[in-house]
């Protein structure tokens, strides 16, 4: 339409300018009137003589006082949100390897802090997925393929790093299994010994502390210590041995760097 239209003749423009003023008008009016309804209820809450008289004095800085509250409020779940964001992405900062977010993911399911595992894997593998030692351990967390195979590791899966990854754990589950009656702030290093040496040998090591008057379920200064006298014979030709012959300190040493590892994780 042209501007003769009568949609568009001044005389209407002229009415919808004021209707739309009017529209306005009303709009501020009832948001100023309900602010004062709010602030005359608040006041007539409290025990003042004069709630009419007080509130015709105070209304707009009562209204201006419940803004306040408001905005503190807002800065306050802003803050708490801020906080809580850094507390929930504080372990993806965390950078070991390219395979944390699969580290992290298992290690779950045994409820051991993700940087232990990566500890392990970095003793092991040096977070190489394809390493392969001459004894036939394979993969970042060095599974022999039978002992992978029993713990759901898929055959031609021995080098996939999150297969890898979730076998290796779920061994660490049956270990942690194995030796429940270890108290819980000593279990984590008889875990540790027992992937790198095999259950039987620290079982040797427990029965040979119980003899000599130790503790069989501590691990420094008792376990920790017949472990490595097994590669003496005066111990591991003792009856009560099963396993034999083995090169203890080797694994006293593994423990000692795994946790040693785990500590510098720890402080990054």
């Amino acid at each position: 339409p042209g501007d003769s239209s009568p949609f568009c003749s001044p005389k209407r423009k002229r009415v919808m300018k004021i209707v739309m003023s009017s529209k306005r008008n009303w709009i501020i009016a009832l948001l100023i009137v309900s602010n004062f309804i709010m602030a005359f209820r608040l006041k007539s809450d409290s025990n003042e003589k004069n709630p009419i008289d007080e509130n015709q004095k105070v209304g707009i800085d009562t209204t201006t006082m419940l803004l306040k509250d408001t905005t503190v409020l807002i800065e306050k779940e802003i803050a708490l949100e801020t906080t809580n964001s850094i507390v929930e992405n504080k372990e993806s900062a965390i950078k070991i390897c390219k395979y944390d977010a699969f580290i992290q993911k298992h290690a779950k399911s045994i409820d051991w802090d993700w940087r232990l595992i990566a500890s392990i894997i970095y003793k092991e593998s040096k977070f190489d997925a394809k390493a392969r030692s001459g004894g036939g351990m394979v993969g970042l967390m060095q599974l022999v393929p039978s002992t992978g195979y029993k713990f759901g590791l898929p055959h031609g899966s021995e080098y996939n790093p999150e297969e890898n990854i979730k076998a290796g754990i779920s061994y660490i589950k049956a270990l942690d299994k194995l030796w429940s009656k270890v108290p819980k702030e000593e279990r984590t290093k008889f875990i540790i010994a027992s992937y790198n040496s095999g259950e039987g040998h620290v079982k040797d090591a427990a029965r040979l502390a119980a003899k000599y008057g130790k503790d069989p379920l501590k691990w420094e200064g008792n376990v920790e210590m017949y472990l490595a006298l097994k590669n003496q014979a005066q111990y591991y030709k003792d009856p009560i041995v099963k396993c034999g012959y083995f090169n203890g300190p080797r694994t006293v040493n593994y423990v000692k760097a795994i946790l040693a590892k785990f500590e510098e994780y720890k402080s990054l």
